[in-house]
């Protein structure tokens, strides 16, 4: 990857693997650079790079402390990345994720929404869910499914899918990234306790049915 710097010479750096420059992020004054990691349809966001804009210097993020993502959606100004993630070591705690660009930090949400719809991949009435991401691999989830509906307000949408259609019936929630003020989250640490959707330590969640 080859970035110039306002203050400095052309920096090139050179990184092995499948990289995605997801946007920009203006109050960080960095590119976000996603990592992608595996082979055939088992590849997975596994890090994230901040691009300095005026140094042109890069850091690692410190999403890379143990999760890997099956998809993720970058906010309209840059600031925070949601993220369908879970820690390497552990296929059962998947969860949404968000990563605050800024304070180079991660929250932990709740549950996430199920991934898209895949018409071979199993009988009509099966759930989907997210079971096993590295055979699954990375997978872009559907606008109406999750999105920021402003720079600061993410948006999932949740029902009975299954893996070969949405449901009809859905139930949104709505969280105020604006008021995350916890540390950051290490996924690796064990017994720690993670903020639930609503609590104090948490942003809050608004519920809608239709």
């Amino acid at each position: 990857m080859l970035f110039e710097s306002e203050a400095g010479p052309r920096q090139r750096h050179e990184l092995a693997g499948r990289f995605r420059v997801f946007g920009y992020s203006a109050a960080a004054h960095a590119f976000v650079v996603g990592g992608f990691f595996g082979a055939g349809r088992s590849v997975l966001l596994e890090e994230l790079w901040l691009v300095d804009e005026r140094s042109g210097s890069l850091r690692r993020s410190r999403y890379d402390r143990g999760l890997r993502a099956g998809s993720a959606v970058l906010s309209p100004d840059g600031q925070y990345l949601a993220l369908v993630a879970g820690p390497r070591s552990a296929r059962d705690r998947l969860g949404l994720w968000v990563y605050s660009v800024f304070h180079d930090a991660l929250f932990r949400l709740g549950e996430p929404p199920a991934p898209p719809p895949v018409q071979f991949a199993c009988g009509r009435a099966r759930p989907s869910r997210w079971q096993n991401i590295a055979r699954e691999g990375y997978a872009e989830l559907e606008p109406e499914i999750l999105s920021f509906q402003a720079p600061a307000r993410l948006r999932a949408s949740y029902g009975r899918d299954t893996c070969r259609e949405r449901a009809r019936s859905r139930r949104t929630r709505d969280w105020d990234l604006a008021r995350l003020h916890e540390p950051w989250i290490d996924p690796r640490a064990r017994g720690a306790k993670q903020p639930a959707a609503g609590a104090k330590s948490a942003p809050r969640s608004r519920s809608t049915q239709r």
